[in-house]
C-alpha cells in the first residue's frame, strides 16, 4: 500500500521538530440458507497525512456501509447451519457442550482453518490450492446490494470431508460442491462446507457459492479508524472495495492469504449507464435493454486482496504508450482532468523501472482514482486504486512498483510485508534520482535515516538516550512487523534504506542484477524473507547478508559510514573518543 498509501508527513513530537518528505500529495449474523441448485451450474446475471503510516486503508466513516463482524478469534455461542437433509432449513446449534459437534468445531479440531501465517493465523485455509476464482454478480447502485454466485475451482492437497473459506456479512442461500448441494455454516468471517461426498487428495472441487447483501466494513487489522472491505465515494455514487490485508472476504468468498494466488474474472450487471472497472482486461461489455454486463479477466495469478473492483459512474482515457502495453486511467464524470497529469507519464515510468527490475509482469496497467476525502492508494494488480488527494508522482511511482514487489512477487507470510514496501519505496527514491538529481536522492535517503536513527527526536531539553529511545518505540525493525502496526513506516522507509545500504556495498550493475533475479526467480509467486537473504549472499558473500540482518533486525539501523550517517549513539561514542 502508499499501504501502500499517501505520502507522509511525520509530525515529530520531540521539542518543534518535524521531519516530512519533500512532496506532498496522497500516500479497510449468522446467516440462514435454502437448498442450492443441485446441478451446480451458475447462474449468469443478466493523502491525508498520518504519523508514521504513509499508506492508509478507509473510507469516510458514515458514508460506507458497515455491518459489524465478529472475529474469527471469538467462540460464538450460536452456530447458524444449513441441511441438505432438512431441506435447506437453517437450525441452530449451541456450541457449548452440543451433543453433535458443529462443523466449525470439526473444522477447528482438523487444523482445517488458517494456513499458519504467523501474524494473522485464522487468514487463508488449508487443504485446497485455489485455480479460479469466477465471480458473476448484479449490483444495485441505489441500494448498494450484491446478488451474486461465485464459483471456486481448486484441487485437494489433502483427504478432505469438509473445507472452509475466508467470508462474512452476507447472507447466503446456498452452497454446491461438484454440483451437489452441501451442508454449511457460516461462523464469524468463515464459511464451513461439508461436502457430501469425501474429496481424495488430488481432486478436483468445483465449490459454488450464492449470496446477497450489502457488502460490509469492519474495522482494518492494523490501521486504528481505518476500514477494510466495500466503501463508497463522498458523493455515494460508487462502491469500491480497499481489501489488504483481509477485506477481501467481505464481497466474495476466496482463500484470503497471498500464499494462494489464481486467476479471476469478475462479471458484473448494472443499470445502463453506470461502469463497473477491474482487474486485468475487459474481455466483455454486453447490453441488454436496461442494463449492461462487464465482464474482466485477469489472466496471471492474484492475491485476492489484489483484485479490484469499482462500480460507478465512471469514464475513462488512454495514456500515452510506447510499450504496446493497455495503460487506462478511470476517474469519475466530471472531474478536472488536471488532477490526473502525473499518470501520464506511466509508460516513462514502466520502462525505467522494467530496466532495473526487470520487464512489466502483467498485460495491462493503469489507474482507479476515486473521491473519498482520505489520502490513500493501494496497488491492486494491474490496476491501484487512488484517492483524488493520493495523485503525486511519487505515489503512482510507489504502486506501479508493487506490481513486481508485492503482486507480481508476493509475500508468503505477512510478516515479510518490509519486501512488498521496502522495494516500492526505493523506487520513489530511484524515481527522485532520475527526475531531480542524485543530491535530492542523498538527501531524501539521509532525511530518512535521521528518523530511525533519533536524529529528528534529538534538540533542547531532548538526550541522547532519550531520542534513541524515541526511535526505537516508535518504530520496530522492518523485520519484525507487529500484527496491529504491520504499515509502521519502518517497513516502508527502513526497509528501502536496507536495500540503499545493499546498492552502496554492491554497486549498481551487482545490486540491479541481484533485483531482476529475485523477481524473475519468483514472478506469479510467493517468497521469504528467508530466501531474499540466500540471494543477498549469493551476490555480495556473508558480509552483505550480516549487514542486511542488522537492518532488519537490531533495534537501531547500521551506520552507514559512506553517507557520514550514523545513530546517535555511535555519534556521541565518537566525539568522546575524539575529545578524550
Amino acid at each position: 500500500m502508499r499501504a501502500a498509501f499517501a505520502l507522509v508527513c511525520l509530525a515529530v513530537a520531540a521539542g518543534s521538530l518535524a521531519a516530512c518528505d519533500r512532496e506532498s500529495g496522497g500516500a479497510f449474523s449468522p446467516t440462514s440458507s435454502s437448498p442450492a441448485d443441485p446441478t451446480g451450474a451458475s447462474q449468469t446475471v443478466g493523502e491525508t497525512t498520518t504519523t508514521a503510516t504513509p499508506e492508509t486503508i478507509g473510507a469516510p466513516g458514515a458514508e460506507s456501509p458497515t455491518t459489524t463482524v465478529p472475529t474469527t478469534q471469538d467462540a460464538p455461542a450460536d452456530i447458524t447451519t444449513s441441511s441438505a437433509a432438512t431441506g435447506g432449513i437453517a437450525t441452530t446449534t449451541t456450541r457449548p457442550g452440543a451433543a453433535t459437534r458443529s462443523l466449525w468445531e470439526r473444522i477447528q479440531e482438523s487444523g482445517g482453518t488458517g494456513l499458519g501465517d504467523s501474524l494473522y493465523p485464522l487468514l487463508g485455509n488449508a487443504g485446497y490450492d485455489v485455480v479460479s476464482y469466477g465471480i458473476e454478480m448484479s449490483f444495485d447502485p441505489v441500494t448498494q446490494v450484491m446478488s451474486a454466485d461465485s464459483t471456486i475451482t481448486a484441487v485437494a492437497t489433502a483427504d478432505l470431508d469438509l473445507f472452509s473459506l475466508d467470508f462474512f456479512g452476507m447472507q447466503i442461500h446456498g452452497v454446491t460442491v461438484n454440483g451437489f448441494s452441501a451442508d454449511f455454516e457460516q461462523v464469524s468471517e468463515e464459511l464451513v462446507i461439508d461436502p457430501s461426498q469425501l474429496l481424495m487428495e488430488g481432486d478436483r472441487l468445483v465449490v459454488m457459492v450464492s449470496y446477497e447483501g450489502v457488502v460490509a466494513s469492519r474495522p482494518h487489522t492494523s490501521i486504528p479508524g481505518f476500514s477494510a472491505g466495500g466503501h463508497r465515494t463522498r458523493d455515494g455514487l460508487t462502491f469500491f472495495v480497499l481489501n489488504e490485508p483481509d477485506g477481501s472476504a467481505a464481497w466474495a468468498p476466496f482463500n484470503d492469504h497471498p500464499l494462494d494466488k489464481a486467476s479471476v474474472t469478475v462479471e458484473v450487471e448494472v443499470p445502463s449507464g453506470w461502469t463497473v472497472v477491474s482487474g486485468g482486461r475487459l474481455v466483455e461489455e454486453r447490453e441488454g435493454e436496461e442494463t449492461t454486463a462487464f465482464r474482466w479477466s485477469m489472466e496471471h495469478p492474484v492475491a485476492p486482496y489484489l483484485i479490484p473492483l469499482a462500480i460507478g459512474p465512471l469514464i475513462s482515457r488512454e495514456e500515452p504508450d510506447t510499450l504496446d502495453l493497455e495503460i487506462t486511467t478511470w476517474y469519475p464524470e466530471g472531474l478536472d482532468a488536471s488532477l490526473l497529469d502525473a499518470f501520464s507519464r506511466q509508460d516513462e515510468m514502466i520502462r525505467f523501472f522494467a530496466e532495473r527490475f526487470g520487464p512489466y509482469p502483467f498485460e495491462t496497467f493503469g489507474a482507479l482514482v476515486v473521491d473519498i476525502g482520505v489520502g490513500l492508494a493501494l496497488e491492486h494488480q494491474t490496476l491501484p486504486t487512488y484517492d483524488l488527494s493520493a495523485t503525486a508522482e511519487r505515489v503512482v511511482v510507489h504502486e506501479l512498483a508493487h506490481q513486481w514487489f508485492g503482486n507480481s512477487v508476493s509475500v508468503a507470510d505477512w510478516s515479510d510485508i518490509w519486501l512488498n514496501e521496502s522495494f516500492a519505496t526505493l523506487a520513489e527514491w530511484l524515481w527522485i534520482e532520475e527526475t531531480a538529481g542524485v543530491a535530492e536522492y542523498d538527501g531524501t535517503v539521509a532525511d530518512s535515516y535521521g528518523l530511525f536513527s533519533g536524529e529528528v527526536f534529538f534538540g533542547e531539553g531532548v538526550s541522547t538516550d532519550q531520542a534513541t529511545a524515541a526511535a526505537t518505540n516508535r518504530f520496530y525493525p522492518p523485520g519484525k512487523p507487529p500484527a496491529d502496526d504491520l504499515f509502521n513506516y519502518t517497513v516502508y522507509a527502513r526497509g528501502a534504506l536496507t536495500l540503499v545500504a545493499l546498492r552502496d556495498r554492491l554497486g549498481d550493475e551487482p545490486f540491479f542484477d541481484m533485483t531482476r533475479t529475485w523477481h524473475d526467480k519468483h514472478r506469479y509467486g510467493n517468497a521469504t524473507t528467508a530466501e531474499f537473504l540466500s540471494l543477498v549472499e549469493e551476490t555480495g558473500g556473508p558480509k552483505a547478508k550480516a549487514l542486511t540482518e542488522s537492518w532488519l533486525y537490531d533495534p537501531l539501523p547500521p551506520a552507514m559510514p559512506e553517507r557520514d550517517l550514523y545513530p546517535l549513539e555511535y555519534e556521541e561514542s565518537s566525539h568522546q573518543t575524539q575529545s578524550g
